[in-house]
């Protein structure tokens, strides 16, 4: 069981740790990106694996205070918690009691009878995705200009 602080943050792994994650697969390392549509959510590839995969990392406890160009350790979570692409878009109206799917409102029942629904969810694309354990080399500034206003 990992700790973790009040925050929610999960605490990093030790260097040794990490080697021998990688020694026994269950940890991918390589640079964090930070998607463009959510600073909640990132993309990692990682370094020396073939075929080029990508792991998806999608919330910010995920993220686990990392930043954009970091190199990270990743460790992937159970397949059953995995981003479903075609499910990441489904959200139910909990007042209204409907599902909306890309923009398209449905009743459940109706949901469950369209074929062409149905078939495209079954075929959705599980995309491999993890957790931060380690920063290995931050890569952003430390140094920050702003402005602080006293509330």
């Amino acid at each position: 069981m990992r700790s973790t602080y009040s925050s929610g943050n999960t605490r990093y792994i030790t260097a040794e740790q990490i080697k021998e994650g990688q020694r026994n697969g269950t940890l991918y390392t390589g640079r964090v990106r930070m998607a463009s549509v959510s600073a909640a959510r990132g993309y990692l590839q990682p370094e020396g694996v073939e075929g080029n995969p990508m792991i998806y990392i999608e919330s910010l406890p995920h993220l686990n205070r990392c930043m954009h160009g970091d190199t990270v350790a990743v460790e992937l979570l159970p397949q059953a918690e995995w981003h479903n692409a075609a499910r990441g878009s489904q959200r139910r109206d909990r007042e209204k009691g409907r599902w909306s799917f890309y923009g398209r409102s449905l009743d459940e029942e109706k949901a469950n009878e369209d074929e062409k629904l149905s078939a495209l969810m079954e075929q959705a694309t599980m995309i491999p995705t993890g957790r931060v354990v380690a920063i290995l080399k931050a890569d952003h500034p430390t140094e920050f200009t702003g402005v602080l206003k006293d509330t």
